[in-house]
């Protein structure tokens, strides 16, 4: 099972010589045990190395390292400080060759997909937008530059855009609208100004 922007290279001698697949991007695995070669992912120079097991990896270009959660069975990391075992119920993310938990936003972000969901939590708007276009091919630009460092947040499931974007204007007080054919999010208009209570009464 891939998902968007991924690309799975798949080299000759596959799967008699050689049973290897390089992904960039993201995408998830069931693998079938009992064969003589183990079942080998290779992402960002990590190596996800499994024999019968369930397993997601996620190693988009622009991400600061690569994650892998396992669902069933076990998968070995190679090319880290320290080789590494992963269970079922697992996840571990690597950063410059150091492995370590992800938190609960990292888990959603990277792996939430395969059930039907993504989240991106607690990330500048430049982030999120970039999630947008991924999962919902929803190319939305940010004309006034500094609103693209603000926090924003969505959690919804992979056939909610507007809710996505509702989910957006919120957390980062933006409006979606549209110029022309294009989709942008301008800065929220601040609430109507209350009366002065320094004002005097007539």
């Amino acid at each position: 099972k891939i998902g968007p922007e991924t690309k799975v290279s798949i080299p000759d001698g596959f799967p008699d010589k050689i049973r290897a697949v390089k992904v960039d991007g993201t995408a998830s695995f069931e693998v079938a045990g009992g064969l003589p070669l183990p079942f080998r992912v290779v992402a960002k120079r990590v190596h996800f190395i499994a024999t019968g097991t369930k397993f997601t990896v996620s190693a988009f270009p622009n991400d600061s390292g690569v994650g892998v959660q396992v669902r069933e069975g076990t998968v070995i990391v190679k090319g880290i400080d320290k080789p590494a075992t992963v269970s079922a119920g697992q996840a571990l993310l690597v950063e410059h060759e150091v492995a370590r938990q992800p938190t609960e936003d990292e888990l959603a972000q990277d792996f939430g997909w395969v059930d039907g969901r993504v989240a991106v939590q607690h990330k500048q708007l430049r982030t999120v937008v970039e999630a947008l276009t991924r999962w919902f091919n929803y190319d939305v630009k940010v004309t006034d530059l500094p609103l693209l460092d603000r926090e924003a947040s969505f959690s919804v499931p992979l056939d909610s855009s507007r809710l996505a974007i509702s989910q957006v204007e919120s957390s980062a007080n933006v409006k979606f609208a549209y110029e022309g054919d294009t989709k942008v999010f301008r800065d929220a208009k601040p609430a109507d100004a209350k009366a002065n209570p320094k004002a005097k009464k007539k």
